[in-house]
C-alpha cells in the first residue's frame, strides 16, 4: 500500500468530537450539510443572523436528526434570548417574515425550520449577552 492510499484511506473514517455550527461567511463549508456526520457531538451557536442563513437552519435539521440516534446537542445563545429561538420571535420573527415571502413554494420547509428551531431551543444551553 502506498502512502497516498494509505492517507486517503484514513480520511474516509474521519470522525470529530465537536461539530461547531454558526453563521459566519468564512467559517462555513459551502454545500450541503454533511460535513457534520461523522460528529460525536454539536454545538450551535444561535445569533442575531443565525436564521437569515439557509445553510445553517438545513445543517440545523440535520443536527437535531443525529440527536436522535445519540449524539449530543448544545446549544448557545450569543446575543439572543432563549424565547426568541424557541418562538421565533425579535430578529427571528423579522427573519421568518423575509423566509415566507422568498420560499413560500417550500413552505414545508419553512414549517419544519420552525418546528427544529423550537426542539433546539427547548434543550439545555448557555446564555451569552452581549456586552
Amino acid at each position: 500500500m502506498n502512502s497516498s492510499t494509505s492517507s486517503s484511506s484514513s480520511l474516509k473514517h474521519l470522525t470529530y468530537d465537536v461539530h461547531l455550527s454558526f453563521p459566519g461567511e468564512d467559517t462555513q463549508l459551502r454545500g450541503t450539510p454533511p460535513p457534520c456526520v461523522g460528529s460525536k457531538s454539536f454545538i450551535i451557536v444561535f445569533s442575531k443572523n443565525y436564521a437569515e442563513s439557509r445553510w445553517c437552519l438545513d445543517e440545523l435539521v440535520k443536527v437535531m436528526e443525529f440527536r436522535t440516534v445519540g449524539q449530543i446537542v448544545f446549544p448557545i445563545f450569543y446575543g439572543v434570548d432563549p424565547s426568541d429561538v424557541r418562538k421565533q420571535t425579535g430578529t427571528f420573527a423579522t427573519t421568518f417574515l423575509n423566509h415566507e415571502q422568498r420560499f413560500y413554494e417550500v413552505k414545508e420547509n419553512l414549517q419544519l425550520w420552525r418546528s427544529t428551531l423550537t426542539e433546539a431551543a427547548n434543550l439545555a444551553g448557555f446564555v451569552v449577552r452581549d456586552g
